[in-house]
């Protein structure tokens, strides 16, 4: 899958089977994380690229596999975070709500492991003028915010 998946533009053409492996690493993940950990960096970097795909189910999946990736392995994959939060931060400003809501809670996620938190001045601002006006996207961000703030007390 990594190598289908890791490369722009993408080796695989069709939209549905990069979902497809998306959703296996999904599966894999939620049966045994420990097996993730020793490719957590090529892991990041898939996700970093697969961010930019066109399709925005892809960003949405990609989005909701880096809240779950963050959730179970912590630490192991804030430290290759920066390709991510970078792939992120364009999609923060995406046309469909979804996929800035999705991208915005997946950054929330990665700031909570400890070793991404020190990303978070590098980002925190950018996010905050992102399509403030929309209360969903607003309420997104001030959880990612008061949640990363918390984490500090």
């Amino acid at each position: 899958g990594n190598a289908r998946l890791n490369n722009l533009p993408f080796p695989e053409q069709s939209e549905e089977v990069r979902i497809s492996l998306l959703r296996l690493f999904n599966l894999i993940l939620n049966k045994n994380e420990v097996e993730m950990i020793p490719f957590a960096s090529e892991l990041s970097g898939m996700l970093a690229k697969l961010l930019q795909d066109p399709n925005p189910v892809m960003k949405e999946e990609c989005a909701s596999f880096i809240c779950l990736l963050s959730q179970k392995l912590k630490t192991k994959v804030g430290h290759y975070a920066k390709g991510i939060l970078a792939s992120l931060m364009l999609n923060a400003k995406h046309q469909r709500s979804k996929v800035r809501r999705l991208s915005i809670r997946a950054i929330g996620e990665l700031i909570k492991t400890d070793s991404a938190a020190p990303l978070l001045k590098d980002i925190i601002q950018p996010v905050s003028y992102t399509h403030l006006t929309l209360p969903t996207i607003l309420l997104v961000q001030i959880s990612v915010v008061a949640g990363s703030l918390k984490k500090k007390t």
